[in-house]
């Protein structure tokens, strides 16, 4: 059951126990409006929402590095960089590295993490960890590399085979079902193309036209919202920016809208 509050209503949290209580007309005029789940347990961060508190302390833990980093290494021959950033000087060509563009996701049916990254000289692959810390890198068969299936690279059907297949912000979409069960995007030279895929290791370009993008994107999905929600790179009016297109369906997208740019004041800095 959902209900939205307007910014006039309270939360009174008691010390008592994890009780959160929801109640009439209080203060914060003309703050907006904030949706709340209440299935949902609710992080307070600051005083916004809260009426009054009562035996409560607010204790910030400070985190800690974790003293096995990194936890994903580039240690597969696939992974070495290609010959483009070796030709540029500013990585050693035998070298070897991954990148990252999207948080694990869990499957809460297989009970485990999973993870997508990009892979130097073989293009995207996948890693998966039953706790987040000890990750394994399974074979999955689905892509040549080097005359081999021996690897955990995954592949877009239709693309060209010496092409990288570079798959980025895989999303495990928890309504997703069938060959829609994950969600993804191709990087193209000035697009993102929408993938689709049963498993996550065969992956298959929608039928949709391309969003324009430069080099940098970022894909996530608003459960309040109902929407997919793509961060693009465009240039703006000072240099590059952030633009947001946005998809009920995964198909349709709504024309990159530019939300952030640096300002006059910027350039002075």
């Amino acid at each position: 059951m959902e209900k939205l509050f307007n910014s006039k209503s309270r939360i009174w949290v008691l010390g008592l126990g994890l009780l959160v209580l929801v109640v009439g007309q209080g203060v914060g005029q003309g703050l907006g409006q904030i949706l709340l789940n209440s299935r949902e347990r609710q992080l307070f961060l600051d005083d916004y929402l809260l009426g009054a508190l009562h035996r409560v302390i607010r204790r910030i833990h400070q985190p800690h590095k974790y003293e096995g980093n990194p936890v994903v290494r580039a240690d597969r021959p696939w992974e070495q960089n290609s010959g483009k950033y070796a030709a540029s000087g500013k990585i050693a060509a035998e070298s070897r590295m991954i990148q990252i563009t999207s948080a694990p996701s869990w499957d809460s049916q297989e009970k485990i993490w999973k993870m997508w990254y990009v892979g130097g000289l073989g293009g995207s692959a996948f890693a998966q960890s039953r706790d987040g810390v000890l990750w394994e890198k399974p074979v999955l068969k689905v892509r040549n590399f080097e005359d081999s299936l021996m690897n955990n690279l995954v592949t877009v059907l239709g693309e060209p085979e010496d092409s990288p297949h570079i798959v980025q912000h895989v999303l495990l979409d928890s309504q997703g079902t069938g060959e829609r069960r994950y969600k993804a995007l191709l990087f193209n030279s000035g697009s993102r193309r929408p993938l689709i895929s049963a498993d996550g290791y065969i992956f298959s370009r929608l039928s949709v036209p391309p969003i324009p993008s430069q080099d940098t994107a970022m894909l996530n999905y608003d459960e309040l919202g109902k929407q997919y929600l793509l961060t693009v790179k465009h240039r703006g009016p000072f240099g590059r920016s952030v633009y947001l297109s946005l998809s009920r369906d995964f198909e349709k997208w709504t024309t990159p809208r530019l939300i952030l740019h640096a300002d006059a004041h910027d350039q002075k800095l």
